[in-house]
């Protein structure tokens, strides 16, 4: 069962193809200015900076910051915690619920720690949805900066806003929300976080060009989340082991005993997108979740040329697979 493969969106592609034809000095700033304020209103921060990559935005993030780097003990991508070492910063780990972030115990973690920021992802592990607003609040009682990476929702009725973030980072590389192969931004409305990004933020300037489908993309990005979590709430009612079944999510995680058996079958019934990608990936995984599974990949499919139809096709051959 082969499924449609996320794409940049055909305006995007335009958008980027008149960009590259027209580009000079002038119209590269431009366009990055246009995208630049597409993310302050899209996210409600005051300032925003497109760069050239989602690791770039969350380099930039991490410098502007001081003191410890806590970092939930799953569902977040790992690579904070290198940057946060490169940048000679100490780490820390709270505990979570499988990627949730619990109140009393992230109070605790907070008190015990005392780091300088918290970084979190607006979907743990892509699955399940953090209480943004409760943690924040945490945060600001304990003289925490919250950095969200928002790379799964942006364009969401409540992630990705500027109320539940001091930084806002996320990616805007291939698959992703705002899905552009390349590119990503940082956005926050405290002014002083940014001069001192300056120098990362310099380092890691972005293309005109990318920065053109970003406005595009940026303009879609509601309409995805809406329909990734849409389709992830449907395979939750269908399929056994589900992971945070209550929440909503853009992936699915599932429990299993044998995920690599899961996976081999996957491959022999030939299951993944029409660009040869898998749909499954396997854990325990520090970025999804530590115990024995899978995670559902949605996030790679093109959910905006995609039906319900396709979605249930999908739910059947998953519930054979994960029998």
């Amino acid at each position: 069962m082969l499924l449609p493969h996320r794409r940049p969106s055909v305006e995007a592609r335009r958008a980027m193809s008149r960009a590259a034809l027209e580009l000079d000095v002038r119209s590269n700033a431009e366009l990055i200015r246009r995208a630049e304020e597409a993310v302050a209103r899209l996210t409600g921060h005051r300032f925003a900076r497109v760069v050239a990559s989602g690791s770039c935005a969350a380099l930039a993030a991490l410098s502007a910051t001081h003191g410890r780097v806590m970092l939930p003990d799953q569902g977040a991508w790992r690579g904070y915690e290198s940057y946060a070492r490169l940048l000679g910063r100490e780490v820390c780990r709270v505990r979570t619920r499988l990627g949730i972030l619990q109140p009393e115990t992230l109070e605790e973690a907070l008190e015990r720690e005392r780091p300088g920021v918290l970084v979190v992802t607006s979907f743990a592990g892509y699955i399940a949805e953090q209480d943004l607003r409760q943690v924040h609040e945490l945060c600001r009682e304990h003289g925490v900066l919250l950095i969200e990476d928002a790379s799964s929702a942006v364009g969401d009725v409540r992630l990705a806003r500027a109320e539940n973030a001091d930084i806002i980072v996320c990616s805007t590389g291939d698959p992703k929300v705002v899905n552009l192969a390349s590119g990503g931004f940082i956005a926050t409305s405290d002014g002083e976080l940014l001069g001192r990004a300056k120098a990362v933020l310099r380092a890691c300037r972005s293309s005109g060009v990318v920065a053109a489908g970003m406005v595009e993309e940026l303009r879609l990005a509601p309409r995805v989340v809406e329909r990734l979590v849409e389709f992830a709430s449907l395979l939750k009612t269908r399929l056994p082991g589900v992971l945070h079944r209550d929440r909503r999510g853009v992936c699915v995680g599932v429990l299993h005993p044998s995920p690599n058996s899961v996976a081999r079958r996957a491959r022999e019934l030939g299951l993944g997108t029409d660009l040869g990608r898998s749909l499954l990936t396997l854990c325990p995984n520090e970025d999804r979740f530590l115990e024995r599974g899978v995670c559902v990949e949605l996030k790679k499919l093109d959910v905006l040329r995609m039906h319900r139809e396709q979605v249930l096709q999908l739910a059947e051959v998953l519930e054979e697979l994960l029998s």
